[in-house]
């Protein structure tokens, strides 16, 4: 976002991860989908452009690289979650992981920001959940659904996080829900029942 790339955008990219893995995930193991799985896919991505449509700007290419790097950073780990087998821990992988990040981050913070926080109330707040919820809670959850299912149906929910996060920002922020949104919501919601209903 720092480098100009919208809420939106980075949605519609981070959108493209169940359809990736799906393709994929037969190199890990798995059975490759039916057509109707492609189905749901594709109702789930389409919702996710239709409820940030309007919130879409042009992408940086910096920002857009950064974007997609991480996208493929999840798709990586979701199969590789899915290649090794076995069940490990999903909070010490976690912090494994955030250590791992600590200490490549740390210093290109060092080289990039200046450094100084300035403390205050709704920052703490806003840290608090970043780490806990959003962080420790969320990802713990996402790695023991991945062990314990399929990667393409544990990543369709994926799709809901985007109309989630607009419901959100309506109730607490107040920003206006459009009619794009409550369609786009919809359109997630079918493609992530058509995907769970097309592995059983």
């Amino acid at each position: 976002m720092k480098q100009g790339l919208a809420a939106g955008t980075t949605a519609i990219v981070m959108a493209l991860q169940p359809a990736l893995v799906a393709a994929l995930s037969p190199l890990v193991g798995e059975a490759r989908g039916r057509p109707v799985m492609w189905v749901g896919l594709a109702l789930g991505f389409t919702g996710v452009a239709v409820s940030v449509f309007d919130r879409t700007n042009a992408v940086p290419f910096t920002a857009g690289l950064l974007a997609v790097s991480g996208l493929f950073g999840l798709i990586a780990a979701t199969l590789l979650e899915k290649l090794h087998g076995r069940r490990s821990d999903p909070v010490l992988g976690g912090a494994v992981q955030y250590v791992i990040g600590f200490a490549v981050l740390l210093p290109i913070a060092f080289a990039t920001e200046t450094m100084e926080v300035t403390w205050h109330p709704e920052l703490i707040v806003s840290l608090a959940y970043l780490v806990v919820a959003n962080s420790l809670i969320s990802i713990s959850l996402y790695v023991a659904l991945v062990q314990r299912g399929a990667a393409t149906r544990v990543s369709t929910l994926l799709y809901l996080v985007t109309p989630l996060a607009i419901a959100l920002a309506w109730l607490i922020l107040g920003e206006p829900v459009t009619w794009r949104v409550a369609a786009g919501f919809a359109l997630c919601l079918a493609g992530v029942l058509i995907v769970r209903q097309s592995k059983n």
